[in-house]
């Protein structure tokens, strides 16, 4: 097992005043994110995602797929429905391939984060992506600017010897989410949208190349639970009694804590995951165990995503505290002593004014 991270945990310089903002969204995720593809030349698409679409009481799935081959230079796009809030359009086009986040709401502060891996210039990089949606930038906001209905995130990186690269491909997990509006202090909405997480891969080839070469697919699976949300947010110091800790259960799995600041006065932000089943009963399979990875900023994937895996604490029968970034996303696997397991995608953002 690696040892647990050794950065230092960020703390604010002050005790915070005027505008505070912690978004912590989650989901559960469908599964591994597709491995980087390896040898030389041009790599093969990512293998086909794997989920179906369903929907019951609870989870929605929709597994999306938009594909284009050679000489259509029409645009090719389709729809998934994001529940409570609005719609995703997938476009696969020859110079404007991007997924469009909608929704017909924009006084709500409405989020996509994604973490988004692709290789730029021979180099495998990731970022950590948010597109936003809003009317209010801060509670002074006169509300006569912000955005429109619309955000979204380019898949092209350049432009090549037909206006777009000759190749590329990569994959996203994301997580999409509303929240109230900056434009007064307070926590969230009293009737909360779910959250919907999703995973994402692209692929196109061929554009340097005469159209009948020319290819271009996105797959991807939209999951969201219509049963339960778990969001932590305010804004504005007065308003941050009772709203800077939650703990929501992980169904079959354990329980998991968000802390805006670590009881024993401790400022720091960080989550805490216990598991249900320690492993000790005639049923149990192996210790329980946490993998987690965070990323934040943009560049390298060597230099912005921290890789770590813990062990159980058997004094508290929990992981030790893991720090949120400040502004990034943290994907994690859990599994607890039975042999439970699921994929958990958080993302934070905090403003210290």
């Amino acid at each position: 097992m690696t040892p647990p991270m050794t950065r230092p945990m960020t703390r604010p310089m002050t005790r915070l005043r005027s505008l505070f903002v912690l978004l912590t969204l989650l989901a559960l995720v469908t599964g591994v994110a597709p491995a980087r593809a390896a040898g030389g030349g041009t790599p093969a698409p990512y293998p086909p995602l794997k989920a179906t679409s369903s929907r019951t009481a609870t989870q929605q799935v929709q597994h999306v797929t938009v594909k284009w081959q050679g000489g259509d230079g029409r645009p090719k796009s389709k729809y998934a429905t994001i529940p409570g809030i609005g719609n995703l359009q997938l476009i696969c086009k020859p110079d404007t391939t991007m997924i469009k986040l909608y929704t017909p709401e924009r006084g709500y502060e409405t989020q996509m984060w994604m973490q988004k891996y692709e290789t730029k210039n021979g180099r495998y990089v990731v970022s950590s992506k948010e597109a936003r949606i809003y009317r209010w930038a801060h509670a002074a906001d006169n509300g006569n600017g912000g955005t429109g209905n619309y955000a979204n995130e380019g898949l092209n990186q350049g432009r090549g010897k037909n206006g777009v690269e000759n190749f590329s491909q990569g994959y996203l997990n994301g997580v999409i989410s509303q929240q109230s509006s900056r434009s007064a202090d307070g926590p969230q909405l009293t009737s909360p949208r779910p959250v919907t997480t999703f995973e994402l891969t692209w692929y196109w080839n061929g554009f340097d190349y005469a159209p009948n070469a020319r290819s271009c697919t996105i797959d991807a699976v939209f999951t969201t639970r219509l049963d339960e949300r778990m969001v932590l947010t305010w804004h504005g110091s007065a308003a941050a009694a009772g709203h800077d800790t939650l703990s929501s259960p992980l169904r079959g799995i354990g329980t998991l804590d968000l802390y805006c600041e670590l009881p024993a006065g401790n400022t720091d932000r960080a989550f805490v995951v216990t598991p249900s089943d320690l492993g000790s009963g005639p049923d149990s399979t192996s210790a329980p165990t946490l993998y987690v990875e965070t990323v934040t900023g943009e560049g390298l994937v060597a230099d912005h995503v921290e890789k770590h895996d813990y062990d159980l604490d058997g004094a508290t029968g929990a992981f030790p505290a893991i720090p949120l970034p400040q502004n990034g996303s943290v994907r994690m696997k859990i599994k607890n002593g039975n042999g439970n397991a699921t994929w958990v995608l958080l993302s934070s953002y905090t403003v210290l004014n």
